[in-house]
């Protein structure tokens, strides 16, 4: 269900802790190693680690604070991006691309002992990082990811607030008979286009899907995909997979864009 509803006028979604966290493991975990290691514990026989601690804490506090200045802000005019670099401003009607990616992530693969550390102090191993850009008509590019509180909740915000127009818009184009193009991929009333590859009409499609992080779409009777790129290459990919669904009676479901994505 996608929510369009904002309570006070704005809904406000801040950092999560989880990166504050990761990063106090990655840059602590091995000074209390060799702490730990030390014959003498006392900061007094081990000047050099306690200065080294003590200059991490500093970094580590500063980097935590301008982390946590960062939060995204949506209203019924817009998205805002706060931070200790400024501010980022895009109006829904100025929206006209989205880009979106879940990335599996297995942080304890990746990073070994620390990376286990890591993914115990952030009470998972095996996450999905989310990344959703929204750019804006004069270039603005608004990006939120999974380190935003309630990314989900969010996510589904900014689709419910920008595909419709969006695909209306392509509906209106496609109506008087024009190409629409999404990055390498084509389509026109009847038939989609894959790079420089001669046209598939959509009766020949058997799926079009997001897969993990990869937009994929297979023709009937082959084996590997015609189509098979990382989803945040082909830009507006979700108002793509309702076109066709919408084109190819075989492919059509209720629009949600979510359930496009299966893990």
């Amino acid at each position: 269900m996608i929510s369009t509803d904002f309570i006070g006028g704005e809904q406000t979604f801040k950092q999560t802790l989880s990166l504050r966290v990761a990063l106090g493991v990655l840059l602590f975990l091995p000074i209390l190693l060799l702490w730990s290691l030390a014959p003498d514990p006392s900061p007094y026989a081990n000047p050099i680690l306690f200065a080294v601690a003590a200059g991490l804490a500093v970094v580590y506090a500063a980097v935590c604070i301008i982390i946590g200045s960062n939060r995204v802000i949506f209203s019924d005019l817009g998205i805002r991006r706060e931070s200790i670099l400024g501010v980022i401003e895009v109006p829904w009607a100025q929206v006209v691309e989205i880009r979106y990616v879940e990335i599996p992530v297995n942080v304890g693969a990746h990073f070994g002992i620390i990376g286990m550390a890591m993914a115990a102090a952030i009470r998972s191993s095996k996450r999905t990082q989310i990344k959703l850009t929204a750019i804006s008509s004069d270039g603005k590019r608004l990006k939120i990811t999974s380190h935003l509180q309630r990314i989900k909740e969010a996510t589904n915000i900014i689709l419910g607030r920008v595909l419709p127009p969006l695909l209306e818009t392509a509906r209106a184009s496609l109506r008087r008979g024009e190409t629409l193009k999404f990055g390498p991929i084509a389509i026109s009333q009847t038939v989609l286009s894959w790079k420089s590859k001669p046209g598939v009409p959509f009766s020949e499609l058997e799926s079009a899907e997001i897969v993990s992080s990869n937009l994929k779409i297979k023709r009937k009777g082959k084996w590997g995909s015609l189509v098979s790129v990382r989803s945040d290459k082909i830009p507006n990919a979700f108002v793509l997979l309702e076109l066709l669904q919408e084109s190819a009676p075989h492919l059509r479901q209720k629009f949600d864009p979510l359930a496009h994505v299966r893990r």
